[in-house]
């Protein structure tokens, strides 16, 4: 069962999307990283932490992405607070989260 469905749309000059509270749930991941027409990333992660105010750390990353590209990240574990972090963009980036969790 789909528990979280989050994007983000990330322009040049984002260092990170907006943190979104995931109340813990879930049990699998996938992030997708989408660059427009034009655009790119140098890299991204996504993180997660206890509180919204943090402290963050990485759950999953990804290097170089460039014009119209599509990159997945996928693991494991219930999420509370998350949001991506990005470097190095230019243009415009969607970063999506899904998770799923037993029923």
């Amino acid at each position: 069962m789909k528990l979280i469905d989050q994007s983000w749309t990330l322009s040049t000059g984002s260092t990170a999307g907006t943190v979104v509270n995931c109340f813990g749930m879930g049990d699998q991941s996938m992030v997708y990283v989408e660059c427009d027409a034009g655009s790119s990333v140098n890299a991204m992660q996504f993180e997660t932490a206890l509180s919204a105010g943090g402290p963050f750390a990485t759950v999953a990353s990804t290097s170089a992405t460039t014009t119209n590209t599509l990159r997945i990240m996928q693991f494991t574990g219930p999420l509370y607070y998350v949001r991506p972090r990005v470097q190095g963009v230019g243009g415009t980036i969607t970063v999506a989260l899904v998770t799923y969790g037993a029923d």
